[in-house]
C-alpha cells in the first residue's frame, strides 16, 4: 500500500497489506457516486487477483428503520466529474475549487430532517416500575393496617372490656348485687 501527501512528487510506501486467498495483485477505490447511499455503503473497492476482479463494498450497519433516510451526517458533498477548470488554466497556474455534488436520491429525505420519535420503553424499565408502584400499594396496606391496628388499641384503652354497657371506673359486681330492696324499685 501505498500514500501520496498534498505536498509529495513520490509514493510514500506503507505498512504491507495481507488479504486471505489468492495473492492481491492491485485494489482501486471507485468514486463515491457509485456507492450505494441507500444501504449505507461507504466505499467500493475493486481487488484485483492472479485470476480475477472482485468488488468489495464497505457498509456501516445502520437500523433496518433509519435505511429509508439519506445518511447526510455520513456523505458529505463528493467531487463532481464535471471539470472544474480546463487543463491550460490549471498549467497557467490558476487555482479553481473543485465542483462538489450531493449524494442525496431525488425524493429521500435527510437523516437530519426525520422526524423526533417517542422514547421507547425498555422491558426492565417497565418492570422496574412495576415492582415499586406494587412495594408502594403493599406499604400503603401495611401503614393502613397499622393504622387500623392502633385505633383498636386505643379504643380498648377508653371502652370497658366487659358486656352490659360497663362503664369505666365502676365496678361491675357493685351494679349486679341483691342487697336492693323491692322497696327502692319505684313502678
Amino acid at each position: 500500500v501505498y500514500e501520496l501527501g498534498s505536498g509529495c512528487r513520490q509514493l510514500t510506501s506503507c505498512t504491507d497489506m495481507m488479504v486471505a486467498g489468492e495473492p492481491l495483485c492491485s485494489i482501486a477505490m471507485l468514486p463515491k457516486q457509485s456507492c450505494d447511499v441507500m444501504s449505507v455503503e461507504t466505499m467500493r473497492v475493486l481487488r484485483l487477483t492472479t485470476t480475477t476482479v472482485d468488488p468489495i463494498s464497505f457498509i456501516l450497519p445502520r437500523a433496518d428503520h433509519l435505511k429509508q433516510f439519506f445518511m447526510d451526517d455520513v456523505y458529505v458533498p463528493a467531487r463532481s466529474r464535471a471539470m472544474s477548470q480546463e487543463a491550460a488554466g490549471w498549467l497557467s497556474g490558476a487555482n479553481v475549487a473543485p465542483i462538489l455534488e450531493e449524494l442525496k436520491p431525488e425524493g429521500v429525505a435527510p437523516l437530519s430532517e426525520r422526524p423526533v420519535e417517542a422514547p421507547k420503553v425498555s422491558k426492565a424499565q417497565v418492570t422496574r416500575q412495576q415492582i415499586a408502584e406494587t412495594a408502594k400499594e403493599d406499604k400503603k396496606n401495611v401503614d393502613n393496617f397499622n393504622r387500623l391496628q392502633q385505633m383498636a388499641v386505643q379504643r380498648s384503652k377508653y371502652q370497658g372490656l366487659g358486656s352490659k354497657g360497663a362503664v369505666k371506673g365502676v365496678d361491675a359486681a357493685t351494679l349486679q348485687s341483691d342487697d336492693v330492696s323491692d322497696s327502692e324499685w319505684s313502678d
